[in-house]
């Protein structure tokens, strides 16, 4: 029995390639169409908001891929504790976010996000917007798009997670097997 796990690695970075190449149309496509300066999906993991996907009007040295910050510190942290408006039109007039340093940080003017809500309930991470500019045209309507192009998001992040996790145990049982065959194979020979 022989596994090439450089295939299988080869395999994996492909298919993480091809949903972050689908992840990112996605965003291209909500940025674009509510008009906003920047789109982004965030990962939290170690009491961080990671961005892992952006698409930006602008170079932004920022809002990157890879980049972090406190989670505590974020926006998204407030919306998936729902501490924090899905629609903010002109967040220096929200009495949370005006006083919030990555307002500034940031400079958001106006902002829109939801939560990224995995099949076992787990909250992924948040799939947000913002102008720098307010905008007092954001309403229901974009949210509910907004809200539809994150549940595909999130079906395909969903999707990605737990093909990584079976993977992960097959490559265990592949290696628990190995060693079980090498050892009996050893006790044939002596």
């Amino acid at each position: 029995m022989h596994v090439n796990f450089s295939e299988n690695l080869l395999l994996d970075i492909e298919a993480e390639t091809d949903l972050n190449i689908r992840l990112t149309r996605l965003l291209a496509l909500i940025r674009k169409h509510l008009d906003m300066d920047v789109a982004f999906i965030s990962e939290f993991k170690d009491s961080k908001r990671i961005f892992k996907l952006v698409d930006t009007k602008r170079p932004n040295e920022i809002v990157k891929v890879g980049n972090f910050d406190p989670i505590n510190e974020t926006y998204c942290n407030k919306l998936a504790n729902n501490e924090l408006d899905n629609i903010i039109p002109d967040t220096s007039k929200n009495s949370i976010t005006r006083d919030m340093p990555v307002t500034k940080k940031l400079n958001i003017g106006a902002y829109i996000g939801v939560p990224i809500t995995l099949s076992n309930g787990d909250i992924y991470g948040t799939f947000c917007c913002y102008n720098e500019q307010k905008d007092d045209t954001l309403n229901k309507r974009d949210l509910a798009f907004l809200n539809l192009i994150s549940d595909l998001a999130s079906q395909l992040i969903d999707t990605q997670i737990q093909n990584n996790e079976a993977k992960q145990i097959i490559k265990s049982n592949v290696l628990n097997i190995q060693t079980i065959l090498k050892f009996t194979t050893s006790l044939y020979i002596a």
